[in-house]
């Protein structure tokens, strides 16, 4: 089974670059930090979770969220722009989380 065909795809406006240049304006303090691996820290719902799971040798498992899978990269947005819903000098732009102080 083709785990992409049944999922739908949550809509999310990413920040454009010229946004963020405009709220970094008049800034002094910059930092970046790199989540690369962070889409395997987000947890899947009960029964997407059970479409991921899979059998070794040593028990069951079932993934977090997958890379390859069509709706990550809106899905791990919306959770990093919750974590930092209360940050007015947070964005993230491509892979990389940037804030700044002023």
């Amino acid at each position: 089974m083709e785990v992409n065909k049944p999922l739908l795809r949550p809509y999310y406006i990413k920040s454009l670059f010229e946004e963020v240049l405009h709220e970094m304006k008049n800034s002094t303090v910059f930092s970046k930090l790199a989540i690369k691996d962070g889409y395997w820290h987000v947890k899947l719902d009960k029964e997407s979770g059970l479409m991921t799971k899979f059998q070794t040798p040593f028990g069951r498992y079932r993934l977090r969220l997958p890379f390859r899978i069509k709706m990550a990269r809106e899905v791990f947005q919306m959770r990093k722009k919750e974590a930092f819903e209360y940050s007015r000098s947070y964005k993230y732009f491509r892979r990389y989380c940037n804030s700044w102080k002023r």
